[in-house]
C-alpha cells in the first residue's frame, strides 16, 4: 500500500492518511489493523529540500521541533524518551538507543535529533 501525509500532498495512486502526528499514526494504524497490507511505503516531499528529483530516496538525518499543545494545560507529565543513540546508524549501528526522562508541560518544546534513518519514541506520564 501506498501512502502520502496531508491536505495539499495528494497522488491518486496513494491513500493519504492526514496531517500532523496523532490523526496520521491514527490512520496507519486502522491501516495496519483493517487492511492488512503487505507492505507499506510513504510517498512525499516534506522535509527534502534541496535538489532532489520525483521518486528520490531521502534518508533523514536532521531534527525536528515537537510542542507539546495536546498535553492538557496545567498538568505536568513525565516523558520517557526512547531517542537515537550518540553514533546511531540504520547501516553501521541500528541498536544504539538513548533513554532518557524529562518534565514537560504543554508549553514545552522538544528538540528531536535524528540519526540517518532513525527515529524517536515518546511515552508521556502524568505527574
Amino acid at each position: 500500500m501506498i501512502v502520502c501525509a496531508g491536505n495539499n500532498e495528494t497522488f491518486s495512486f496513494a491513500s493519504t492518511i492526514g496531517v500532523g502526528l496523532i490523526e496520521s499514526a491514527m490512520n496507519l494504524t486502522r491501516i495496519c489493523l483493517f487492511d492488512k497490507p503487505d507492505y507499506i511505503i510513504f510517498i512525499g516531499s516534506a522535509g527534502s529540500y534541496g535538489d532532489h528529483k520525483i521518486f528520490d530516496i531521502v534518508e533523514s538525518s536532521n531534527a525536528s521541533n515537537l510542542e507539546l499543545s495536546f498535553l492538557d494545560n496545567n498538568k505536568k507529565y513525565m516523558a520517557h524518551i526512547y531517542a537515537d543513540g550518540q553514533k546511531a546508524n540504520w547501516k553501521t549501528n541500528p541498536q544504539a538507543i538513548e533513554i532518557k526522562q524529562k518534565e514537560v508541560t504543554s508549553k514545552t518544546i522538544l528538540n528531536l535529533k535524528l540519526a540517518p534513518g532513525g527515529g524517536q519514541a515518546i511515552k508521556f506520564s502524568p505527574i
